[in-house]
């Protein structure tokens, strides 16, 4: 089973993953930045235009395909919306389709929570901005999330449920 997982940057996709993975070891769990870092694209924010954002969706769609095909199970981090120091890029709805996961979620975050990863946690690079502006985000994340794919398809779970929720739809699969 491939397991898509959607948030804004902060919201607690890699602690999730990581948690998910720990529990089933059948699993890969990585990030969109790692497949991307493999294949040698930019992925820091203070390094990356439009033009490369655009190029890392189509490379990024190859090889998660690529990752489907080699593991039977993924948990892969994605973005709806990829924050630069100057912009928003969204992903391309089309991109999205193309990524054909069998579960989708999104990680609703409380805005106080991404707030305070964005600022503490000093291994990723990350916009600083307000909370009402991180609700605002993933507000828009999530709308344009139910675009790409419908919404029975779409599962949306808090950062408390998630690891639950998640974990009983990977036992349901196994079934």
């Amino acid at each position: 089973m491939h397991i898509a997982l959607f948030g804004v940057a902060g919201s607690g996709k890699s602690t999730l993953t990581k948690e998910l993975v720990s529990t089933n070891p059948e699993y890969v769990g990585l990030s969109a930045s790692t497949l991307l870092k493999q294949l040698g694209r930019p992925i820091e924010i203070s390094k990356i235009g439009s033009d490369s954002l655009s190029i890392n969706q189509r490379q990024l769609i190859t090889a998660y395909t690529s990752l489907k095909k080699i593991n039977k199970n993924t948990i892969v981090e994605f973005h709806a919306v990829i924050e630069t120091e100057n912009t928003e890029f969204w992903v391309p709805i089309e991109a999205l389709r193309q990524l054909k996961p069998d579960l989708i979620f999104f990680i609703n975050a409380s805005p106080a929570d991404v707030l305070y990863r964005r600022m503490h946690d000093k291994s990723k690079s990350r916009k600083i901005i307000s909370e009402v502006e991180i609700l605002n985000l993933q507000t828009m994340a999530l709308l344009h999330l139910t675009k790409a794919y419908s919404c029975d398809r779409l599962n949306v779970v808090s950062n408390s449920d998630a690891f639950k929720l998640i974990s009983e739809a990977i036992n349901k699969g196994k079934q």
